[in-house]
């Protein structure tokens, strides 16, 4: 059963599908254009997403798809997952060559062991709890492939929220942001935490790598990094 913290959340992100005409925009990811470059090749080095032996990615988290369709991979099956619909309509309309599904990063409505590469970016900072983001990282890992790579990108950590300058968190609280826009309203998973609940899964390996130079928050996100 959804509660009043993911209905509010839903309610603004398909808010934003109807506002927003610019694919960055609808994803929620609106750097300047360099920032978004540099990202693209960090996300598309640590995903190793040009890997020729990668058939099939998720996205989970996907939106509309655009930061999917921007890594420009040549996988024959490419799946966006969102618990809003408006936005996988509008990914449908502008990537028909994707396949866009309705559903929550804690139950993915998938098989187990089915994708090469499953990517979830800049979204964990919108679940309820912390008990929320150990599941949806169990459930990241349960549609894995041996062998596959899991990229769970963009975290705001329990360990380092203490590095976020003051006039951020001030900006970043203002009643007149969007309550999905709002810091008071996001998880701040712990790593260590996510990191330990992967352990006990007898990964290959783990990496936990911090965002690349040129984003504009340094320091206090982080990208975790699972090999199966």
């Amino acid at each position: 059963m959804m509660n009043e913290h993911l209905r509010r959340m839903r309610k603004e992100w398909n808010h934003n599908t109807r506002t927003y005409r610019d694919p960055i925009g609808m994803t929620g990811r609106r750097p300047d254009a360099k920032e978004f470059r540099e990202t693209l090749r960090d996300v598309a080095s640590k995903f190793a997403v040009s890997d020729p032996a990668v058939e099939s990615i998720l996205d989970v988290g996907c939106n509309n798809g655009y930061l999917m369709k921007c890594l420009n991979s040549k996988a024959a099956l490419r799946v966006g997952i969102d618990f809003c619909l408006p936005p996988l309509l509008e990914g449908r309309r502008l990537h028909p060559g994707m396949m866009f599904v309705q559903g929550e990063i804690t139950h993915l409505p998938v098989p187990d062991k089915l994708f090469d590469r499953v990517l979830c970016y800049n979204m964990f900072h919108y679940l309820q709890s912390q008990d929320a983001g150990l599941a949806a990282g169990r459930e990241l890992y349960r549609v894995l492939k041996p062998g596959g790579r899991l990229l769970i990108g963009d975290l705001f950590t329990a360990e380092h929220r203490d590095l976020i300058p003051a006039e951020d968190r001030e900006r970043w609280d203002s009643p007149e942001r969007p309550y999905m826009h709002r810091i008071s309203n996001w998880m701040f998973i712990s790593i260590n935490a996510l990191r330990a609940m992967f352990e006990s899964l007898n990964p290959r390996n783990i990496d936990v790598v911090p965002q690349h130079g040129d984003i504009r928050c340094p320091g206090y996100r982080y990208d975790i990094v699972v090999d199966k």
